[in-house]
């Protein structure tokens, strides 16, 4: 047992000293070279990153609201179906969401009506819709707003 406890004592050691001869740091000579090198390679133009920080845009809500009005300038009811649809931003970079939504004349379960923003796949837009059903005479009046990164 005292055999075994000094071979491992033995083979530790010698482990030991040829880890510390192999990781042995270089001369101060070299590694003040190396810091220079380093030095003049972060400093040179050419490995610069030229970084701009993206920017966040918020659009300005339409003047023009999405807007269908279920009465007529005669007073009567004008039943749908009907879509208002206003374009809003590109849709590189950026999301669109309803702001307001205004409901008005809603008299039975038979009327429909929605607001929403979609993006028109031929442009490429955002758009905001002002969807009434078919028969519906309620209004609806819908705002939306962009957020964008550039």
């Amino acid at each position: 047992m005292w055999r075994q406890v000094l071979v491992t004592i033995v083979v530790a050691t010698a482990t030991s000293l040829l880890a510390s001869r192999l990781t042995d740091q270089p001369d101060n000579e070299g590694a003040a070279e190396l810091d220079l090198l380093a030095g003049q390679l972060a400093t040179h133009p050419a490995l610069q990153a030229r970084f701009t920080p993206p920017a966040l845009e918020i659009s300005i809500p339409p003047e023009e609201d999405a807007w269908l009005d279920g009465v007529g300038a005669d007073g009567r009811p004008r039943p749908g179906p009907a879509d208002d649809v206003k374009p809003l931003v590109s849709s590189d970079n950026a999301v669109c969401f309803l702001t307001e939504v205004d409901v008005r004349g809603f008299s039975d379960a038979g009327d429909q009506l929605s607001c929403r923003v979609s993006i028109d796949e031929f442009t490429g837009f955002w758009e905001l819709h002002a969807v009434q059903g078919d028969g519906t005479d309620a209004s609806v009046r819908c705002n939306a707003q962009c957020l964008s990164i550039h």
